[in-house]
């Protein structure tokens, strides 16, 4: 009995003891318990960067401001946003900046609001699936609202946090089973950018699972073994029902009257600019894509002229490349389409993982464009379940590595005037890798968890599965 008294914890009258370093870490880790605690912090994080940016701008040449901060502003001026060269975006965009022109910060302010009410929204998301505590909740949040990479993009005026907020409110719209705001939200975020159209397949399959039976396999979020019975049952067309009919007629429906009242107001620059050129589009810019330097190859063949030069390694490169535009599109298309139906039975793993991959295996990849898949990692520390975070550390810090690598060779090449176009090849092909490493060990990692249901049906599977992996 002894023993057992010695080696209880010390109750709370007891004299304060100096905290073990383990103890230390607990209480660190459990910080911060509130949300209000990480929004300030953000706020304050936000803020800062704001500020620096007006300090960095006003000593050039290096400016903090992003050029495309500069396009809205200037587009927002004219009559026609498309009277501003390389204005490339929805007219709502435009409309949103025209404060711009009696306050400069006002669409970074927007950008920063933006960044805040996501935040908000991934808490509440988070805070629905089972055994998460509000504290744990809001510790997801700051993978957000605390990320550095986030806090510099939104405030050096890119608009990708808005395009992020879509996205999500359209998932969480779906999963509280409002199908009608869900389809809506989601025919306005195609309309600002297209590539939540690619959400389609798994939302689809996520309507059909939803009105299956509960002693279906799929019902149950079968993830390792439902893959095959999804195929099946798009082959054979069981997918479609009321429930899709109707989401796929107001999603349509919303994008279909944005473009067209864009068109009737702007005509054919609206279309040009906003739709076709993306689909045409060959950015021989160097960027983190693989098929930059094919691209870039096959510019400066056709600028240079090949007659004469098929003997030249750079003209043979320069043939080989001619094909890579669409090239591009059937790796990245086929890979986007398996994981949205083998991910069907978790909604938000396989948004993300289609995100992922589509991103990695853009014809254009920027900076920018990783905020896509960056506002689902909340949701990805809340479910993971992996035995150990080791592997995914050692693949995260590959991923910043081979953006270093990158972005040296870049530096060379802008400012030091060198030549290292093979330098980046090389470093986007291993940026490749590690992005590939990335997302196989958070798909193997995170558990198959949806939120419930707006009836509550599933409290009782979600607790048991929720038990099962902790």
């Amino acid at each position: 009995m002894s023993s057992s008294s010695s080696s209880s914890p010390p109750l709370p009258c007891q004299p304060a003891i100096p905290l073990k370093a383990s103890t230390w870490w607990a209480t660190c880790a459990a910080w911060p318990s509130s949300i209000a605690h990480v929004l300030l912090i953000s706020l304050a994080l936000h803020t800062a960067f704001l500020l620096f940016g007006l300090l960095q701008d006003a000593m050039p040449p290096l400016r903090y401001t992003d050029i495309d901060y500069d396009v809205f502003t200037d587009a927002a001026r004219l009559p026609s946003p498309y009277d501003r060269a390389t204005y490339r975006y929805t007219p709502l965009l435009a409309w949103l900046m025209r404060p711009n022109a009696w306050f400069p910060a006002f669409g970074k302010c927007l950008f920063v609001v933006a960044d805040g009410v996501l935040g908000y929204l991934l808490y509440g998301i988070v805070r629905q699936y089972p055994g998460i505590t509000a504290a744990t909740a809001a510790q997801a949040t700051c993978w957000w609202l605390w990320n550095p990479f986030v806090v510099v993009i939104s405030t050096r005026g890119n608009a990708e946090s808005v395009q992020c907020l879509l996205v999500m409110a359209t998932l969480a719209a779906l999963m509280a089973r409002r199908d009608a705001l869900s389809a809506a939200v989601l025919g306005l975020a195609v309309h600002f950018k297209i590539y939540p159209a690619i959400y389609v397949v798994p939302i689809v399959l996520h309507l059909t699972q939803r009105g299956l039976p509960s002693s279906h396999g799929l019902a149950r979020r079968d993830r390792d073994h439902g893959s095959l019975i999804w195929f099946q049952l798009i082959l054979t067309g069981a997918i479609i029902n009321r429930a899709v009919i109707k989401y796929a007629l107001v999603s349509a429906a919303t994008y279909a009257a944005l473009t067209g009242w864009m068109y009737v107001l702007y005509g054919d620059a609206f279309l040009d600019e906003a739709l076709l050129y993306h689909w045409r589009r060959r950015d021989h810019r160097h960027n983190f894509s693989i098929y930059f330097y094919a691209i870039y190859l096959e510019w400066s063949a056709e600028a240079t002229g090949l007659a004469g030069r098929l003997s030249s390694p750079t003209a043979v490169h320069a043939l080989l490349s001619m094909g890579a535009r669409l090239w591009a599109f059937a790796p990245q298309l086929g890979l986007v389409g398996y994981l949205g139906v083998v991910l069907a039975s978790d909604l938000m793993l396989a948004c993300f993982a289609q995100t992922f991959a589509f991103v990695m295996l853009n014809k254009v990849c920027t900076s920018q464009y990783f905020m896509w898949y960056l506002c689902f990692a909340p949701l990805l520390w809340a479910t993971w379940r992996g035995p150990s975070r080791g592997p995914l550390l050692l693949a995260g810090l590959g991923w910043v590595v081979t953006q270093g690598l990158w972005l040296h060779a870049a530096f060379q090449f802008e400012f030091q005037a060198k030549n290292t176009f093979r330098s980046m090849w090389f470093a986007s092909l291993a940026f490749l890798a590690a992005n590939t490493a990335v997302l196989v060990i958070l798909v193997r990692g995170c558990r198959p968890l949806r939120i419930a249901d707006g009836d509550g049906a599933d409290h009782e599977a979600m607790a048991a599965d929720a038990k099962k992996t902790t």
